[in-house]
């Protein structure tokens, strides 16, 4: 996918062993400000709807489960998550790297099968976890 200005935002790749490389350049805000904003909440929105999309293709080419989602955040120490809680913190470190998630079976739900990626998430700016409001309007949105 390119921008506007012609460069490369996202691409996914998929590999002859099932494998599937999925990159995202997520937008962020206020360089140059204090602190700038990581919009993490974006980031679990595009994988609500990416992945599923991901697993519906490898069932279509026969791939079979089990299935590990691994996700990685470079480049975000320093960045806030902003709106969630009364005052944003920063990410503390640099990468982010998410638990992987294993699914011996296509996840019935995908709200609760990315959830321990998405709280780890949070806590990396100090927080308890993916924001309670949020993990309920996902829920709502899912497909039964």
């Amino acid at each position: 996918m390119l921008d506007n200005e012609g460069q490369t935002r996202a691409y996914t790749q998929l590999f002859r062993n099932g494998m599937v490389e999925a990159v995202m350049v997520l937008p962020h805000a206020g360089y140059g400000q204090a602190p700038p904003k990581l919009f993490a909440s974006e980031l679990a929105h595009r994988l609500l709807e990416t992945v599923p999309l991901y697993i519906r293709r490898l069932e279509s080419a026969e791939v079979s489960p089990p299935y590990i989602a691994m996700v990685s955040l470079i480049g975000v120490k320093g960045l806030a998550l902003p709106g969630h809680y009364e005052s944003p913190t920063v990410v503390d470190r640099d990468p982010v790297l998410l638990p992987e998630l294993l699914w011996g079976e296509i996840p019935g739900s995908f709200v609760e099968a990315l959830k321990p990626a998405f709280d780890a998430m949070w806590q990396a700016a100090g927080h308890p976890g993916w924001p309670g409001h949020e993990y309920e309007a996902a829920k709502k949105r899912e497909p039964s």
